[in-house]
């Protein structure tokens, strides 16, 4: 989850709470997580559509997709870019905005 360098506004830890007691949001949450490295095998199969340029951004500290995992998409991906973020966990466009936006920036500038 959070790498524990961000504060929440209060709103929005509230609907995260909310959201993790709900049953189904858990389900398919656990649903996604589980079949992460499955759907991986879906961008080998697209092959050259696949090749746009596409940036991938990791969370150095995510504890829900392992760091590895953005490495191995990456590969797969034929023309990305792969930027880990250090000190952020999963939620990085919400622990980093700043760094996020200015990765964003870089890459869509350099296109």
């Amino acid at each position: 989850g959070f790498s524990g360098r961000v504060e929440l506004p209060p709103d929005v830890e509230a609907e995260f709470l909310a959201q993790a007691r709900d049953r189904d949001s858990q389900r398919a949450g656990l649903a996604y997580f589980r079949n992460f490295a499955k759907h991986l095998a879906d961008f080998d199969a697209r092959g050259d559509a696949m090749a746009r340029p596409t940036l991938v951004m990791w969370g150095a500290n995510d504890v829900f997709i392992r760091p590895s995992q953005g490495v191995e998409l990456a590969r797969r991906l034929p023309n990305s870019k792969l930027v880990v973020l250090e000190d952020t966990g999963h939620f990085s466009h919400m622990e980093r905005p700043e760094k996020v936006a200015a990765e964003l920036s870089s890459f869509f500038t350099g296109l």
